[in-house]
């Protein structure tokens, strides 16, 4: 009971970052303390904190991204970006641990304030392997993918409108995939799944940017 309260001044005092409020809810979940009050982890904050276990996912992934990333400042000797808010940390929650490393150096490289686009941004192109394209022009507008020409596409509205709605279904299996990754997270010895899930995740992000069928 002292342990819940103590993470519960965390999340409750103005003065705690996103990431001290996401490990707070780590520990929370589990330790199954919630169950002092609650049956249920999802009912544990509706009840207490007005979010649903979802949001309070987010938090406890971004948590863990921004662990990794201060980490590996101390013994870096390049400079990292390390995300100041969860819509920040949230794109870099699908990657491996190198990934994360990999993407917050590539942003750490853009001057001025970051925001959550430029890890989008960079996400996307490291998670497609076009390091080359971000290296080389990531402070440009990034420029279109380069397709050859085929005579025999239809550029009818109808494929168009095809198109939007294959990107929309792999939008919505994006988020699926974000989701089973997040609770496979918090199992014991789910890292291969983790893993698994973020191949998936890679596929369906280079289809997203036109790559490969």
């Amino acid at each position: 009971a002292q342990a819940l309260k103590g993470y519960e001044q965390t999340i409750r005092t103005g003065l705690a970052s996103f990431a001290e409020i996401g490990k707070a809810l780590k520990n929370i979940s589990e330790q199954r303390l919630y169950r002092a009050t609650h049956n249920t982890f999802d009912e544990y904050c509706r009840g207490t904190w007005g979010f649903t276990a979802r949001q309070a996912n987010r938090l406890m992934s971004a948590s863990s991204v921004v662990e990794i990333l201060e980490s590996d400042q101390l013994v870096s000797s390049e400079p990292i970006a390390v995300p100041e808010s969860e819509s920040q940390a949230r794109p870099l929650t699908g990657l491996t641990k190198e990934q994360q490393v990999e993407v917050a150096k590539i942003v750490a490289k853009k001057p001025g304030k970051h925001a959550a686009k430029d890890f989008e941004k960079v996400t996307r192109k490291v998670t497609a392997k076009d390091l080359e394209d971000v290296e080389s022009g990531y402070d440009e507008e990034e420029a279109p993918r380069i397709r050859s020409y085929d005579p025999r596409e239809d550029k009818t509205p109808a494929n168009k409108s095809s198109s939007k709605s294959d990107n929309g279904d792999l939008e919505k299996l994006m988020e699926l995939v974000d989701e089973a990754q997040t609770q496979a997270k918090k199992i014991i010895n789910g890292g291969e799944v983790v893993k698994m899930l973020g191949d998936v995740a890679k596929v369906i992000t280079c289809k997203l940017n036109g790559g490969g069928k």
